[in-house]
């Protein structure tokens, strides 16, 4: 699909950066700046990017992504 290119490399690298952003979140213990920083060093992408790419990934389901990314009840 990448190499007929039916997915696009900006589909891709937000897709890429939500799911990394969702495994990483709570090894930072859930304090979401350090995790960007984290990522934006990853990808070699500014932060400002990476905030971007997740609130766009927010507007597509507000309420599943704010469940995933919910520090878990102690």
């Amino acid at each position: 699909m990448i190499d007929q290119e039916l997915i696009g490399q900006v589909a891709i690298k937000r897709y890429t950066v939500i799911q990394e952003f969702k495994e990483a979140y709570p090894l930072h213990n859930y304090h979401k700046t350090n995790t960007v920083t984290t990522l934006s060093d990853k990808f070699n992408i500014p932060s400002r990017t990476i905030w971007g790419i997740l609130k766009y990934g927010e507007q597509f389901s507000k309420e599943k992504f704010y469940n995933d990314f919910r520090k878990p009840n102690s």
